[in-house]
């Protein structure tokens, strides 16, 4: 019995360790109104995890929110078609002039790309680590937002659950910066 009760107070202990904190913030470069925008086109994430599916994963969940939240969204097969075509390695970050010859193609107003990075810590060093970037550029190329969500804890990317709130909560920076204005 007495192994019992130990198991389960040094379950309880470690439940109490777990830690999970999140940050997210956003920057707008000035010259650039995200308010304005109807119309985005998401492109490639570059990956820093071993986390299979992430990438498709995740640009599949901002398309969603994006749509939900009546935007008008190109669909992902365009720009891997784009990439195809101008034998642009996945999942390389698009360069200006390669963003531009994309919106010759298809007329956005802002084009999403981002970097998803997740560490694996042991459970005495808070669990995952995990840091999104998605970057907002305009026609040009030109970069005009940056949103950051950074998260520690239990979570992994598998879970569509993390997924789902790190976009949240950015979009809804987003949101919340573009009432400010």
């Amino acid at each position: 019995m007495k192994v019992y009760k130990i198991i389960l107070l040094f379950g309880l202990l470690l439940m109490a360790c777990s830690k999970e904190s999140v940050k997210s913030d956003i920057f707008v470069n000035e010259k650039y109104s995200i308010q304005s925008a109807k119309s985005f086109s998401i492109g490639k994430f570059e990956i820093r995890t071993n986390v299979p599916y992430v990438t498709l994963n995740y640009r599949e969940q901002v398309e969603y929110h994006l749509q939900k939240q009546k935007y008008k969204v190109y669909p992902g097969e365009r720009v891997d078609k784009y990439y195809k075509e101008k034998k642009i390695k996945f999942p390389r970050l698009l360069k200006e002039e390669e963003i531009q010859g994309l919106h010759g193609e298809l007329p956005f107003d802002y084009f999403i790309q981002g970097i998803i990075y997740e560490e694996n810590r042991s459970i005495l060093d808070e669990g995952n680590h995990i840091i999104v970037h998605l970057y907002f550029h305009d026609k040009k190329g030109e970069k005009a937002s940056t949103i950051r969500y950074i998260y520690s804890g239990d979570k992994s990317l598998i879970s569509g659950e993390l997924i789902d709130e790190s976009i949240l909560k950015m979009l809804s920076l987003m949101s919340s910066q573009s009432s400010r204005k």
